[in-house]
Protein backbone atom coordinates (compact mmCIF):
# COMPACT_ATOMS: atom_id res chain seq x y z
CA UNK A 1 0.00 0.00 0.00
CA UNK A 2 1.22 3.31 -1.09
CA UNK A 3 1.81 6.19 1.06
CA UNK A 4 -1.09 8.27 -0.81
CA UNK A 5 -3.81 5.23 -0.58
CA UNK A 6 -2.84 5.15 3.45
CA UNK A 7 -3.43 8.53 3.96
CA UNK A 8 -6.87 8.08 1.87
CA UNK A 9 -7.55 5.23 4.40
CA UNK A 10 -7.07 7.02 7.61
CA UNK A 11 -9.01 10.01 6.42
CA UNK A 12 -11.73 7.96 5.88
CA UNK A 13 -11.75 5.60 9.11
CA UNK A 14 -11.42 9.34 11.22
CA UNK A 15 -14.13 11.11 8.80
CA UNK A 16 -16.41 7.87 9.85
CA UNK A 17 -15.29 8.37 13.93
CA UNK A 18 -16.01 11.39 13.79
CA UNK A 19 -19.39 10.81 12.17
CA UNK A 20 -19.88 8.42 14.74
CA UNK A 21 -19.11 10.63 18.18
CA UNK A 22 -21.29 13.59 15.94
CA UNK A 23 -24.07 10.95 16.07
CA UNK A 24 -23.64 9.79 19.73
CA UNK A 25 -23.30 13.62 20.80
CA UNK A 26 -27.00 14.34 19.33
CA UNK A 27 -27.97 10.99 21.15
CA UNK A 28 -27.24 12.21 24.41
CA UNK A 29 -29.00 15.52 23.36
CA UNK A 30 -25.53 17.60 23.23
CA UNK A 31 -24.70 20.30 20.28
CA UNK A 32 -22.60 18.90 17.92
CA UNK A 33 -18.98 19.59 17.70
CA UNK A 34 -18.35 21.00 14.50
CA UNK A 35 -15.84 18.48 12.67
CA UNK A 36 -13.33 20.74 12.08
CA UNK A 37 -12.56 20.67 15.70
CA UNK A 38 -12.08 16.75 15.35
CA UNK A 39 -9.88 17.62 12.35
CA UNK A 40 -7.77 20.26 13.85
CA UNK A 41 -7.41 17.76 17.03
CA UNK A 42 -6.55 14.65 14.99
CA UNK A 43 -3.88 16.27 12.56
CA UNK A 44 -1.90 17.17 16.20
CA UNK A 45 -2.35 14.31 17.76
CA UNK A 46 -1.37 12.13 14.60
CA UNK A 47 1.58 14.05 13.84
CA UNK A 48 2.65 14.08 17.72
CA UNK A 49 1.22 10.75 19.40
CA UNK A 50 4.61 8.28 18.85
CA UNK A 51 6.35 11.30 21.54
CA UNK A 52 3.92 10.34 24.37
CA UNK A 53 5.45 7.80 27.00
CA UNK A 54 2.24 5.36 27.01
CA UNK A 55 2.39 4.70 23.18
CA UNK A 56 4.57 1.74 22.57
CA UNK A 57 6.99 1.00 19.33
CA UNK A 58 5.11 -0.10 16.75
CA UNK A 59 1.99 1.08 17.70
CA UNK A 60 -0.24 2.76 14.74
CA UNK A 61 -2.25 5.91 15.09
CA UNK A 62 -4.97 4.31 13.55
CA UNK A 63 -5.39 2.36 17.53
CA UNK A 64 -4.94 5.87 19.23
CA UNK A 65 -7.17 7.93 17.33
CA UNK A 66 -10.20 6.78 18.93
CA UNK A 67 -9.03 7.26 22.48
CA UNK A 68 -7.97 11.42 21.23
CA UNK A 69 -11.29 11.98 19.52
CA UNK A 70 -13.22 10.35 22.72
CA UNK A 71 -11.20 12.71 24.85
CA UNK A 72 -12.24 15.71 22.66
CA UNK A 73 -15.77 14.45 22.21
CA UNK A 74 -16.39 14.53 25.99
CA UNK A 75 -15.08 17.75 26.37
CA UNK A 76 -17.42 19.59 24.58
CA UNK A 77 -20.29 17.33 25.82
CA UNK A 78 -19.59 18.48 29.59
CA UNK A 79 -17.29 20.95 29.83
CA UNK A 80 -17.90 21.66 33.30
CA UNK A 81 -17.41 18.35 34.46
CA UNK A 82 -13.49 17.95 35.43
CA UNK A 83 -12.00 14.90 33.78
CA UNK A 84 -11.70 12.77 37.38
CA UNK A 85 -14.65 13.49 37.84
CA UNK A 86 -15.50 12.03 34.47
CA UNK A 87 -13.50 8.82 34.18
CA UNK A 88 -16.37 5.98 35.28
CA UNK A 89 -18.58 7.22 32.90
CA UNK A 90 -15.83 7.59 29.93
CA UNK A 91 -14.77 3.78 30.79
CA UNK A 92 -18.18 2.42 30.09
CA UNK A 93 -18.93 4.88 26.87
CA UNK A 94 -15.07 3.74 25.72
CA UNK A 95 -16.44 0.33 24.65
CA UNK A 96 -19.09 2.27 21.94
CA UNK A 97 -16.46 4.63 21.34
CA UNK A 98 -13.52 2.54 20.42
CA UNK A 99 -14.49 1.28 17.27
CA UNK A 100 -12.13 -1.03 15.89
CA UNK A 101 -9.37 0.11 18.17
CA UNK A 102 -7.92 -2.56 19.85
CA UNK A 103 -7.10 -0.40 22.96
CA UNK A 104 -8.69 -1.53 26.36
CA UNK A 105 -9.81 1.58 28.69
CA UNK A 106 -6.98 1.39 30.93
CA UNK A 107 -4.09 1.11 27.78
CA UNK A 108 -6.36 4.00 25.77
CA UNK A 109 -6.90 6.22 29.41
CA UNK A 110 -3.69 8.66 28.77
CA UNK A 111 -5.01 9.11 25.75
CA UNK A 112 -8.85 10.33 26.60
CA UNK A 113 -7.09 11.74 29.21
CA UNK A 114 -4.07 14.35 27.13
CA UNK A 115 -6.61 15.47 24.86
CA UNK A 116 -9.10 16.56 27.11
CA UNK A 117 -6.69 18.62 28.89
CA UNK A 118 -5.47 19.70 25.62
CA UNK A 119 -9.45 21.08 24.43
CA UNK A 120 -9.71 22.34 28.05
CA UNK A 121 -6.62 24.24 27.92
CA UNK A 122 -7.28 25.77 24.19
CA UNK A 123 -11.04 26.56 25.61
CA UNK A 124 -9.51 28.09 28.91
CA UNK A 125 -6.54 30.13 26.95
CA UNK A 126 -9.63 31.59 24.38
CA UNK A 127 -11.54 32.44 26.89
CA UNK A 128 -9.25 34.65 29.07
CA UNK A 129 -7.86 35.88 25.43
CA UNK A 130 -11.56 36.80 25.15
CA UNK A 131 -12.36 38.31 27.83
CA UNK A 132 -9.16 40.71 28.37
CA UNK A 133 -9.76 41.64 24.58
CA UNK A 134 -13.72 42.84 25.88
CA UNK A 135 -12.03 44.62 29.16
CA UNK A 136 -9.82 46.64 26.92
CA UNK A 137 -12.74 47.37 24.00
CA UNK A 138 -14.06 51.11 24.08
CA UNK A 139 -17.69 49.86 23.87
CA UNK A 140 -16.92 47.39 27.08
CA UNK A 141 -15.97 51.02 28.98
CA UNK A 142 -18.61 52.93 27.29
CA UNK A 143 -21.11 50.67 28.41
CA UNK A 144 -19.95 50.57 32.09
CA UNK A 145 -19.85 54.74 32.44
CA UNK A 146 -23.63 55.00 32.19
Amino acid sequence: MNIESKTRESDETTNSLIDRLQRQMAADGNDAVPASVYQENDAHWSANYATRPYVEAGEDYEDYAPAYLYGVFYYHSNPEQPFDASEDELASGWESARGDSPLDWPKAKPAVREAWYLVSDLAERAKSERDALLSKSPAAHTAGDH
